[in-house]
């Protein structure tokens, strides 16, 4: 602000905001001295804010804060149950997939289930967006079809009975019936003989 003429004299300078007075200062100077005037304004709420000083007129701008960022969320995908047949005791692997959909990073849990019951389990950390494979190995001695869950989504696996095993020769019956034969031949062999 400058006093332009020759006299001292004060003048008040008031500072609107959209239109609205919300401050001033009185201020006294000598003629032909300058001097700065300054105010310090805040708002709250987001927005662009027009100002205005003396018919001098501005802008300022109140940016939004940050979205922070959206909580970790765990999606399991891609199970994988192989070989879908095994023999009693045998390993299955059961493969999947988990992914953190949210944006901040965060642990989760994954359970493998045999029938209902929980059987392993394994804790993954991840960040935003990333995910990872994870793999668990099960079995079972019970002959028949299982059911086998992650997270929900489930597979199947079989447990088919041991083939048997291959009937051993009667050797007891293969020696007696070398007996007969022997015994026979000598019967013969002696007959004639005589």
């Amino acid at each position: 602000m400058k006093n332009v003429g020759e006299m001292s004299g004060s003048h008040t300078v008031t500072l609107k905001v959209r239109g609205a007075a919300v401050g001033s200062e009185t201020v006294a100077l000598d003629g032909g001295a300058s001097t700065t005037v300054s105010f310090t304004v805040s708002e709250d709420a987001a927005g662009t804010y027009s100002v205005e000083v003396d018919g001098l007129t501005g802008r300022f701008t109140v940016a939004a804060p940050p979205t922070p960022p959206a909580p970790a969320e765990f999606e399991v995908s891609d199970l994988s149950v192989t070989p879908s047949e095994v023999e009693p005791g045998e390993a299955v692997t059961v493969s999947a997939k988990v992914s953190n959909v949210g944006e901040a990073s965060g642990s989760y849990t994954v359970e493998v289930k045999l029938d209902g019951v929980a059987v392993d389990s394994k804790t993954v950390t991840l960040s935003g967006g990333a995910s990872q494979a994870l793999s668990f190995t099960v079995s079972s001695e019970v002959v028949g079809s299982h059911t086998v869950g992650v997270d929900g989504l489930t597979g199947r696996s079989t447990v088919a009975a041991p083939p048997a095993p291959p009937t051993p020769l009667p050797w007891t019956w293969i020696g007696l019936i070398v007996v007969i034969i022997v015994v026979v031949i000598l019967y013969f062999f002696l007959r004639r003989g005589a």
